[in-house]
């Protein structure tokens, strides 16, 4: 960060956005704790694209929730094909990562690494050898990792 902001203060005489920087940072360290690498460019990039626009989706009014009968407006407004593209690609993207962090587990011979573990191997530590009450399948574990993100990302303007 640090060589950052020395770099951008030499070779530009723009203001440096400060609040751009900080969420950057930010999201890598969220990234680290929640899926144990950074996500900037590429992926990042739409994974932040997306979770904007989930958030601008669940501060969307569809009318179809009040008055069932006017349900059709949400089709021909366009709200559920951007939910469902939305979901879509989260559930792709969780189930990426998730499949990744398996792999990795087989490839590498490790179980339970304490000192490795990110929030996706001590959800699937926990899924593996049913250390709480009840079952946690993948659709809790993508929940949990969803929630745990986007709570800790979430832009507190």
């Amino acid at each position: 960060m640090v060589e950052y902001v020395k770099e951008h203060c030499c070779s530009s005489a723009l203001p440096l956005n400060l609040t751009e920087l900080l969420s950057t940072i930010t999201n890598d360290i969220i990234c680290r704790v929640t899926f144990g690498k950074r996500y900037r460019e590429g992926r990042g990039m739409k994974l932040q694209e997306v979770l904007l626009e989930f958030e601008e989706l669940l501060g969307t009014v569809c009318i179809g929730d009040y008055i069932p009968w006017l349900d059709w407006l949400g089709k021909v407004n366009g709200v559920y094909s951007r939910a469902e593209k939305c979901a879509k690609y989260l559930d792709e993207f969780l189930e990426q990562v998730i499949e990744e962090h398996i792999s990795h587990r087989l490839r590498n011979d490790t179980v339970d690494n304490e000192e490795q573990s990110d929030l996706v191997d001590v959800l699937l530590s926990v899924q593996k050898t049913d250390a709480i009450d009840f079952p946690i399948d993948r659709t809790s574990v993508k929940a949990v990792i969803l929630v745990s993100y986007y709570a800790d990302n979430v832009d507190p303007r």
